[in-house]
């Protein structure tokens, strides 16, 4: 069964006064599919004081004039990411995926259906 774009991912919870992850804080319930699921580079946020960049906490940078806020998708799953598409299922997204096809199933603007498991070679232009 073809799966379509995903709008929501795991994101995880920061601890002390990093509030990534908590839904009742906008910026931090959210995503962008910049940076691949458990990225390396650092979620940037808009203020210094909620970026604590300690673990068990994901990195984390300050938001400057270039380089505007970014949250990756990210969980303390090995491995990966759970993500929800948009046909209601639920999948398991490696963290070795694809950045190109991470980005380009982020959106339905290009129309790409996913066949399976988010790989480089695993979805398709319609």
């Amino acid at each position: 069964m073809p799966r379509f774009p995903r709008p929501f991912s795991e994101v995880v919870v920061g601890q002390g006064q990093d509030l990534r992850g908590f839904s009742w804080w906008g910026d931090a319930a959210t995503f962008e599919s910049f940076a691949t699921p458990n990225a390396s580079f650092p979620d940037v946020l808009f203020s210094p004081i909620y970026c604590i960049n300690q673990s068990p906490n994901p990195p984390c940078a300050t938001a400057t004039t270039a380089l505007p806020e970014m949250y990756a998708a990210r969980s303390r799953h090995s491995g990966g990411v759970n993500v929800t598409m948009c046909d209601g299922s639920v999948n398991f997204v490696k963290q070795t995926v694809n950045s190109r096809v991470w980005r380009a199933t982020s959106t339905a603007w290009g129309s790409e259906v996913v066949t399976a498991q988010l790989t480089d070679r695993s979805w398709s232009r319609h």
